[in-house]
């Protein structure tokens, strides 16, 4: 969608140019009796801001926020979600004392920001008494938004809300021979998120969020024979209820246009009715173990133990009513399906135990020489079943039309119920080497080495059975498979000086590296950065680069017809991907009161895959004459051509007065020229362009307030070059038309002045 806005809406127009100007005014006057204030008064000393023995200070900034703009709002709500009105900014509480005795506590704040106004707000409680405890608590709150319509039609937006919180405390924060840990978390999600469904075409569908997640967590930190060590343990626990809905008769994509395209218009299916619930139950229980100790300070020895192990009860549902036409490879549209019912249903469970043991020691041979040696395990057991249950209902009209409640057909029915299982396994041994040498003042290097070995095991039995004779079908199956591999790695690294205030530093590695449940073969990369840093006076300058190279080979299978007949024969299948990173930026201090930094960033990714796209082929196309599912071979391609540039400058020109200064430019060219011809054949990219300046004065009306102005500029352009054409499955020749189509490119241009007063309650002398 594309709308200009004006602040909005009309009813919020008057009142927010109304606060924003009178907040303007009020800090002007509040601003001139300053300047005559000070010509005329003393500052009286020895102001009181204590309470209870308890020295207090507070703030809190009131203010309102503009909004002018015109595009799509939704990709500038996908992005920013600024809403123009009044907001409580910032807010601060202390309490602190300096001689604690007989006091519950030494020092206490509470600071908040953005809450309840802005996209996402945080409130902090911080509590300590030295020597007895310290507490700490920290609440977030984010809503995010995704409306990108661009992007799969439309059909997965979202609008989401999490409440997460972190509440921790520490009994005998100082002593280092028992410390007591207690901590607590929780996170909720809302809201809504879209989705999509398929069953002969595709329909958008909408999941009402209900998930939430509760950790409970304690730890002893202690020293014993010179031995630091420390134990955490804790319980989580979480659950979803998600739910997908369709209550109303919807057509799917066939019967539907999208950016002026209609696909396949005559043939039209519909879902009358859907639900599918996911409910999930289960908790993870965790401990951890770490020691620590230096010997004659020479030999430094750790170790850390983790083990963990998630329980989870699942079920699936789904309950659905459609009905349609079914093309025919004949090309002729078949008499309408009725599906009275089609059932889903999924209740299974599973486990994982999993632990992770680390074992490293360092050895400084001499002043310029230290050697270290990790050692780590890794080894985890997942295994679950499930008992799959389908059962559909369906019938055919028998003049072709749409089913109203005429003569029907003989039912189709089919009741079966399978029951799956399966268990992976996984062990993994690491040991990494490394040598650091201290040549001169002026050159350091190191060398390393890490090898790895690993083992995956992989067990399956399946069965399906006659639900309404109870009774199996075929014979139960069962296999195994078990997979080997070992991965070398070569490390090193470098610190060179040529002069005092220059600093080069190298490092990289090259080698293999394994995955644990994708493409067991192990996959080849090389990573090298660098980075120098340079003072010269007054200015600082940083270059760096980043170079990755990750192949990762893996095998296709044979993919047949559906006679039988092989239509592509296996073939080797690479993920390369290559990512090429530049930075450079200077700062610059002329004197405390002015800075100023400046940068370029340049991000080149390349992602190339083999892949195997299916394509339904002509019906008089062999071997098949009534119709056929073949393969081609394709490739997937994406690019990142970004460019980043930014500057920011703060200034003190006054004593009162302070200002900062920035603007951010940043446009992504994606994949450039490059166009594809071919279905089978997939480019993308997303370009994109942004301008960011930003503008933002603060004003030291009096010793308790200050005024607040800002002004940011949005503006957002993007080129996709996604097409959506029409596509005729009967007469694929699989090339793209020329007259593909692309999406509306959603841009937008957004306006955001804001004011606020910042009120100080027992501000410091130092800060008036």
């Amino acid at each position: 969608m594309t709308v200009k806005i004006s602040w909005i809406n009309q009813g919020a127009v008057m009142r927010n140019r109304i606060l924003f100007i009178m907040l303007c005014i009020c800090g002007t006057l509040i601003g001139l009796t300053s300047v005559q204030a000070q010509t005329t008064t003393a500052t009286p000393a020895g102001d009181s801001n204590t309470v209870g023995g308890y020295t207090v200070s507070s703030s809190i900034e009131l203010g309102v926020r503009g909004l002018s703009f015109e595009g799509s709002d939704e990709k500038f709500r996908s992005d920013l979600n600024f809403r123009p009105g009044f907001r409580l900014w910032n807010s601060s509480l202390r309490f602190e004392t300096k001689d604690g005795k007989g006091k519950p506590f030494d020092s206490l704040s509470i600071t908040t920001s953005g809450w309840g106004a802005d996209p996402s707000g945080y409130f902090k409680l911080g509590i300590d008494k030295t020597g007895g405890y310290r507490f700490d608590a920290n609440i977030r709150r984010v809503n995010l938004i995704n409306r990108v319509s661009n992007l799969t039609l439309g059909y997965h937006p979202s609008n989401t809300n999490r409440n997460l919180g972190d509440l921790d405390l520490t009994i005998l924060p100082e002593n280092e021979k028992l410390r007591i840990r207690l901590g607590m978390s929780f996170d909720q999600a809302g809201g809504d998120r879209g989705f999509s469904t398929r069953t002969r075409d595709v329909f958008p569908i909408v999941e009402d969020i209900n998930s939430r997640a509760l950790d409970f967590r304690g730890g002893i930190d202690t020293r014993l024979a010179g031995f630091k060590m420390t134990f955490t343990g804790g319980l989580r626990n979480f659950r979803d209820r998600g739910i997908f809905r369709i209550t109303s008769r919807q057509a799917g994509v066939a019967g539907s246009c999208f950016f002026q395209i209609c696909i396949s218009p005559t043939d039209i299916n519909f879902i009358n009715r859907l639900e599918r619930r996911n409910p999930t139950d289960g908790n993870t229980g965790f401990g951890i173990f770490t020691i620590q100790r230096t010997f004659a300070k020479k030999l430094d020895f750790t170790g850390r133990f983790i083990h963990s192990q998630t329980r989870s009860e699942f079920n699936i549902f789904e309950d659905m009513n459609y009905d349609g036409q079914i093309r025919l490879p004949t090309g002729v549209t078949s008499p309408a399906l009725f599906v009275d019912s089609d059932i889903y249903e999924i209740v299974g469970a599973s486990k994982r135990p999993q632990s992770r043991g680390d074992i490293g020691l360092t050895y400084a041979a001499t002043d310029k020489i230290r050697i270290s040696n990790t050692l780590t395990f890794d080894q985890f057991t997942s295994f679950g079943d499930s008992d799959v249950y389908q059962r559909t209902t369906s019938r055919l009209q028998s003049n072709g039309t749409i089913y109203t409640g005429g003569v029907v057909q003989p039912s189709g029915f089919m009741d079966t119920r399978s029951i799956y299982w399966r268990q992976h396994d996984l062990k993994r041994f690491t040991n990494t080497i490394e040598g650091d040498f201290q040549v001169t003042k002026q050159f350091a290097f190191s060398i390393g080495y890490r090898y790895s070995h690993r083992k995956v095991n992989l067990g399956i039995r399946n069965q399906t059975t006659d639900d309404l004779l109870n009774r199996p079908v075929g014979p139960a199956t069962f296999s195994t498979d078990q997979e080997e591999n070992s991965a070398n790695i070569f490390l090193m690294g470098a610190k060179i000086k040529p002069t005092k205030s220059w600093t080069i530093y190298a490092d990289g590695e090259v080698g293999q590296a394994d995955n644990a449940f994708v493409r067991l073969a192990n996959h080849d990369y090389a990573n090298l950065r660098l980075r120098s840093n340079w003072s010269y006076k007054k200015f600082t300058f940083n270059v760096s680069g980043i170079l990755r190279n990750n192949e990762n080979p893996s095998r296709t299978a044979n993919y047949t017809s559906s006679t039988g007949a092989i239509t592509l024969p296996a073939f080797d299948i690479i993920a390369a991907v290559k990512t090429r990173v530049f930075s450079a930026f200077v700062d610059y201090v002329p004197d405390p009161r002015w800075s100023m930094s400046a940068g370029y960033t340049y991000n080149y990714l390349s992602s190339k895959t083999d892949i195997v796209v299916p394509l339904s082929l002509n019906a008089a196309q062999p071997p098949n004459p009534v119709g056929n599912l073949g393969f081609l071979r394709g490739y997937s391609e994406f690019y990142m051509k970004d460019n980043y540039f930014y500057v920011d400058l703060t200034g003190q020109p006054i004593n009162r007065v302070s200002f900062y200064a920035s603007y951010r430019y940043d446009n992504d060219k994606g994949q450039g020229s490059r166009v594809t011809t071919q279905m089978e054949r997939f480019l993308s990219s997303y370009p994109f362009k942004t301008h960011n300046p930003e503008v933002r004065l603060a004003i030291k009306l009096t010793k308790n307030i200050d005024w607040n102005l800002g002004y940011q500029y949005n503006r957002y352009d993007e080129k996709l070059q996604i097409g959506y054409f029409p596509y005729n499955e009967l007469n694929n020749t699989n090339i793209i038309p020329t007259g593909a189509r692309y999406p509306t490119n959603q841009n937008y241009r957004a306006h955001l002045p804001y004011t606020s007063i910042r009120i100080y309650f027992g501000r410091s002398a130092d800060d008036r």
